[in-house]
C-alpha cells in the first residue's frame, strides 16, 4: 500500500497539527501552573500585608484573558483536527471499498475469461472430433469403394 503524494502531505499536515496542539496544551498547562503558584504566593503576601493592589488585579485579568484565548485556540484546533481525522477515516474507508470493488470486478472478469477459454476449448475439441469422424468416414468410404472395385474385378475374371 503505497501512499500518494497527497496522502503523504495530509499525513505531514495532521502530524504538524497534532504537534502544535500538544505544544499549545503543554504551554498552557505550564502557564496555568505558574499563574496558580504566583496567585497563591500573592494571596499569602496580601493576607500578610492586608493590601489589595489594583495593578495585580489588572495583571490577573490580562492573564485570564490570555488563558481564555489559548483555551479557545486549543478547542478550535482540536475540532479542526477531529474533523480532518474523521474525513481521513472516511477517505480511507472509501479507498478500501473502491479497492474491494476493483478486486471483485477483476475476479468477475477472470471468471468470465475462464468460461470463454473453456467454451473456445470445448468448441475446438468438438471441431477436432468432427474432423476425426469425417476422416474415419472418408477412410471407410475409400475402403468400401476399393472393396467394391475388387469385387467387380473378381466378377469380371469369373
Amino acid at each position: 500500500t503505497t501512499k500518494t503524494r497527497d496522502e503523504e502531505d495530509e499525513d505531514e499536515s495532521l502530524r504538524k497539527m497534532k504537534e502544535k496542539l500538544d505544544a499549545l496544551r503543554r504551554e498552557r498547562e505550564v502557564k496555568m501552573t505558574r499563574e496558580t503558584n504566583r496567585r497563591e504566593k500573592e494571596e499569602e503576601r496580601r493576607k500578610r500585608r492586608g493590601l489589595v493592589e489594583s495593578a495585580q488585579k489588572g495583571r490577573v485579568a490580562e492573564n485570564d484573558e490570555e488563558d481564555e484565548k489559548k483555551k479557545r485556540e486549543i478547542e478550535k484546533l482540536t475540532r479542526t483536527l477531529d474533523v480532518r481525522l474523521d474525513l481521513r477515516a472516511q477517505m480511507d474507508k472509501r479507498r478500501a471499498m473502491d479497492r474491494e470493488h476493483a478486486e471483485e470486478k477483476t475476479k468477475e472478469r477472470e471468471r468470465v475469461d475462464k468460461l470463454e477459454r473453456e467454451r473456445i476449448q470445448s468448441e475446438r475439441e468438438a471441431l477436432r472430433r468432427k474432423r476425426e469422424e469425417a476422416r474415419e468416414l472418408q477412410h471407410a468410404r475409400v475402403e468400401v469403394l476399393e472393396a467394391n472395385a475388387r469385387q467387380k474385378k473378381e466378377r469380371r475374371k469369373e
